[in-house]
């Protein structure tokens, strides 16, 4: 999916100022620009604890 896709996609249907949980994906980085806040999470790392 295109950044551009993901973010117009993110505007319609989450609220501007939620905080979203993100893995590494290159796209999510214009969401900050967007009005949201979010924390990427590193996926190898947290499942490789069970958590």
């Amino acid at each position: 999916m295109s950044a551009e896709t993901l973010l117009r996609e993110t505007v319609k249907k989450v609220k501007r100022g939620s905080l979203i949980h993100t893995d590494k994906f290159k796209s999510y980085d214009g969401l900050v620009m967007d009005g949201f806040k979010y924390e990427r999470i590193d996926k190898s790392v947290k499942f490789a604890r069970g958590c």
